[in-house]
C-alpha cells in the first residue's frame, strides 16, 4: 500500500537485470572496457569475458591476424556469432569489441539479456598501437561514425575517469 518511488523503481530493476542478465560494456577501442569491466566483475563478485578474447581462443588467433588476413568482413561476421554465444550467459560482465555496433544484427543480441553501459574517454587519450582499424581509419573518423549507435544502443553512459573511479560508480548502479 505504500507508494514507490521511480528512482527505487529503477535501482531494483538493474538490480534483476544484474542478477538475471548481463552487464555489456560498448565504447571506442582504448577506452578501457576490459580494464573498467574486469574491475567491475570484480566489485560485483561476477564472471568477466572480453569478447575480443574469447574471439581470439575460439580461433587460435589474433584479431590483428583475422583482419589482416581475412579482411574486416570476416571479422565482423565472426564478431556476430560470438557476440549471440556470449549474450547466452548470465549475470556476466562483457566488454565488447568497439566495432559491434557497426553491425544492426548485434543490436538486438546483446540488448536482448544485457544492460548495455557505453563508456566513454577522450579522444586524444585512446591508444592505437595493436589497433589496425584506429591506425587505419583514425580515431577521429571511427568516432564520427560510431558515437551515436553507441548512445543509442547503451542504458547510460560514462566517462571513464579513472579505472577503479568508473567501475565503482558503475558498481553503485547494481547494488
Amino acid at each position: 500500500g505504500r507508494q514507490i518511488s521511480e528512482a527505487e523503481i529503477e535501482a531494483v530493476t538493474r538490480k534483476l537485470e544484474s542478477d538475471n542478465g548481463n552487464i555489456v560494456i560498448i565504447g571506442m577501442p582504448g577506452a578501457g572496457k576490459t580494464s573498467v569491466g574486469r574491475k567491475l566483475a570484480e566489485l560485483l563478485d561476477k564472471e568477466f569475458i572480453d569478447a575480443d578474447e574469447y574471439l581470439q581462443l575460439q580461433e587460435g588467433r589474433t584479431t590483428v591476424d583475422i583482419i589482416n588476413t581475412d579482411g574486416m568482413e570476416s571479422f565482423r561476421q565472426l564478431e556476430i556469432g560470438y557476440a549471440g554465444e556470449l549474450m547466452k550467459n548470465k549475470g556476466y560482465v562483457i566488454a565488447m569489441g568497439g566495432g559491434v555496433v557497426e553491425r544492426v544484427k548485434n543490436y538486438d543480441t546483446i540488448r536482448e539479456n544485457g544492460y548495455v553501459i557505453h563508456l566513454k574517454r577522450a579522444l586524444e587519450d585512446l591508444p592505437t598501437d595493436g589497433r589496425p582499424v584506429s591506425q587505419k581509419d583514425g580515431v577521429q573518423s571511427i568516432y564520427n561514425r560510431r558515437f551515436k549507435l553507441y548512445e543509442k544502443w547503451s542504458d547510460v553512459s560514462i566517462n571513464n575517469t579513472g579505472i577503479e573511479e568508473t567501475a565503482s560508480k558503475l558498481a553503485r548502479l547494481f547494488q
